[in-house]
């Protein structure tokens, strides 16, 4: 959701059924987007209540052989979680894909093979924003270049996971579960979290009903979904603030108290860049959502110099003005749709300055080890420079004693017990007119803020089938049914 929106105030706890506007007043962008919010979430919500979690359309994202070493997926709708998967047109028989060359590919464990072992093939879905640097189309060039609305779009996946890799996934959120744990007895209301299970029940029974060696042998559906949620177990959680130290600001114009220092009103950004657990995990932040970004018209040879590569890249544009812009110094992501879907970080960069032609940059930057120029079409600016690692970047640290300064006073900190994934992110408003940011506090004589889990990506899954072979004998793939 990189969006330039100035918040985003959509919470199904609200209960709120519609947006009403009124004569004379002020129509944010944010009260038109909450509006499609709710009726989102009402329709999703009657889709799943009615039919189920999972439910399919006649054989839907039915699985079938496939020659050597593939298979096909059948066409038609599914819906998971109330969000609908359409798999080309569902009265179309030749709209069946294969897994191999799906419609939204880069598949994020870049298989060029099915497993030797027996495995769960499973949907994941997401909903995610596209502009014009994705779509060119939806661009008027009536206007003159002028940016308007993004559109969202589901996005799906068919993916695969060996059970032994199912097992060993488990075993990484139970650990992580039990910091949680822990975390909660800390910051008790602030914190919540449920006990840490010593196994999970559903990925006993899915690997008790589903032995290696008997691939034709399908556990019950609900079984299989179950075991997949308990992976999402140890969601990651943030908390926000504006009391940290301020960096030197003017005093003149701005309160001596002021929690936040910033003269502008602000939607920050806090997005992980490698995934994993605290160990692992980085992020970055951006001041403007992540919304200032460029396209790439082409990306120039490779100058070794000094040990690092220098790379010169020609964007469509340099941006409308200084807020939309970029300076000296700045740390950049090239990144593009092979590369978000396949489920992979950008590659960071800084910017060493400009030219030789108006519209060329040269940054700096580590090259990936299969660096290929072809995947990158946007270019993404990020705000953080201090204190940064030699890609850029901020590790997790999680903790919950200590914070890690943003800038002008807004500090994060992320709570023990999480598995982060690479785009998960969260919103921080920051408003001049409170000097502070617009973060939910606990309700106790002490308010302080509350840890939430990431505000997206938003993902959901759903239990296709397994599949597997004995020896060199050929590929059997078994379908689980939902719907009628």
């Amino acid at each position: 959701m990189n969006g330039d929106f100035a918040r985003v105030t959509f919470d199904p706890r609200d209960g709120f059924r519609r947006v009403a506007l009124q004569q004379g007043r002020v129509l944010l962008e944010a009260d038109f987007n909450e509006q499609a919010a709710i009726q989102d979430h009402y329709l999703r919500n009657m889709i799943a209540d009615l039919k189920g979690r999972c439910w399919a359309v006649g054989k839907a994202f039915a699985l079938a052989p496939s020659g050597e070493g593939d298979f096909t997926i059948q066409n038609g709708h599914l819906y998971v979680d109330g969000l609908l998967c359409e798999n080309g047109e569902r009265d179309d028989p030749s709209g069946a894909c294969r897994y191999f060359d799906q419609p939204f590919g880069s598949l994020p464990d870049g298989r060029e093979a099915l497993p030797p072992e027996s495995f769960l093939i499973y949907l994941e879905c997401w909903e995610r924003y596209v502009g014009v640097l994705e779509a060119p189309r939806l661009r008027e060039i009536a206007l003159a270049g002028a940016d308007t609305s993004l559109r969202t779009q589901t996005t799906w996946q068919v993916r695969l996971a060996e059970f032994a890799t199912i097992e060993k996934q488990w075993k990484q959120v139970h650990a992580t579960l039990q910091a949680r744990e822990k975390a909660a007895a800390e910051l008790p209301g602030i914190v919540k979290t449920r006990k840490a299970p010593t196994a999970p029940t559903a990925l006993g029974e899915l690997l008790k009903a589903y032995p290696p060696k008997n691939p034709a042998q399908l556990p019950d559906p609900a079984v299989a979904n179950d075991a997949l949620d308990a992976l999402d177990a140890a969601t990651p959680l943030m908390r926000a603030s504006a009391g940290g130290e301020p960096a030197a600001d003017d005093p003149g114009t701005l309160p001596p108290d002021a929690r936040y220092r910033g003269r502008e009103n602000q939607l920050y950004r806090i997005e992980i860049h490698d995934g994993g657990t605290a160990h692992s995990a980085t992020f970055k932040w951006s001041r403007e959502n992540g919304s200032v970004q460029f396209g790439i018209v082409s990306t120039g040879g490779i100058d070794q110099k000094s040990g690092e590569s220098q790379v010169t890249v020609t964007l469509a544009s340099l941006g409308r003005d200084a807020r939309g812009g970029l300076a000296n110094g700045d740390w950049v992501e090239l990144c593009g749709e092979a590369v978000e879907l396949s489920g992979a970080p950008g590659a960071m960069a800084q910017v060493l300055g400009f030219g030789p032609a108006p519209l060329d940059i040269r940054i700096k930057i580590a090259l990936p080890a299969a660096f290929r120029p072809e995947l990158y079409t946007i270019l993404r600016r990020w705000d953080q420079r201090a204190q940064v690692t030699a890609q850029g970047l901020f590790g997790v640290g999680e903790s919950v004693t200590s914070w890690l300064p943003i800038e002008r006073g807004i500090q994060v900190q992320f709570v023990p017990g999480g598995v982060y994934r690479t785009g998960d992110y969260w919103l921080v408003p920051a408003r001049v007119a409170s000097t502070d940011v617009e973060w939910p506090q606990s309700s106790d004589d002490d308010p302080q803020p509350l840890a939430l889990p990431r505000a997206g990506i938003r993902r959901y899954r759903a239990a296709l089938g397994c599949g597997g072979r004995q020896g060199a004998g050929p590929w059997t793939f078994e379908s689980f049914v939902y719907g009628k």
